[in-house]
This record gives structure tokens, C-alpha cells and sequence, in this order.
């Protein structure tokens, strides 16, 4: 079925996984099993709150949060950047690659 990209898809992903901390278990998972994990956000993102990235970052030991220039819409506004970030944290293989194959 693919993606939804509608308002109440997006509101309820962003009340049930942002707001709600829906984030904890998977995160606790990722963390455990020394999966990297970080939080790209734009600094002058009017939808994202800088602060509330860091404190779930400050939860897990592997999450890490980048705050770059930019808004919401940073594959956007800066598509090599954030290109660069998957690459570094795919052990440096090429987006598109399956990762452990």
C-alpha cells in the first residue's frame, strides 16, 4: 500500500511517535544492539523542537543529534548533506546498497 502522505497519517506519527515518546522501545533496541542512530534537524525548523531531540538523545547512548542549517525541509534544501549523512552512517556504502550483504 505504500507511504500516506495525508494529514491525519501524519498527525497521528507525529502525536503517537514524537510527542508521545512511541521513540523509547525502538530506540532502547537500537541502542542495545550498538546501532547508531542520529536525528538530523534543521536549526531553523519551525516544526521541530531542538530541545526535545536532545533530551532523546540524552536517553540513549546511541543517538546523536545534528543541527544544521536549514528548515523543514532539509532533503530539500541541502540533498547533498543529508546524502552524506546516510552514506557516513552506512559504513560508506553507497545509498541504495543493502547494508550487511
Amino acid at each position: 500500500m505504500g507511504v500516506q502522505h495525508t494529514w491525519p497519517s501524519y498527525v497521528g506519527t507525529l502525536t503517537g511517535v514524537v510527542l508521545h515518546d512511541a521513540l523509547e522501545r525502538p530506540l532502547a533496541e537500537l541502542a542495545d544492539a550498538g546501532v547508531p542512530v542520529t536525528i538530523t534537524i534543521g536549526a531553523d525548523d519551525p516544526f521541530v523542537d531542538a530541545a526535545h531531540a536532545l533530551s532523546i538523545a540524552d536517553r540513549f547512548s546511541a543517538c546523536h543529534v545534528d543541527i544544521v542549517a536549514g528548515t523543514h525541509h532539509l532533503p530539500l534544501e541541502q540533498p547533498a548533506l543529508c546524502a552524506q549523512q546516510l552514506v557516513g552512517r552506512s559504513g560508506g556504502q553507497s545509498v541504495g546498497q543493502s547494508v550487511g550483504m
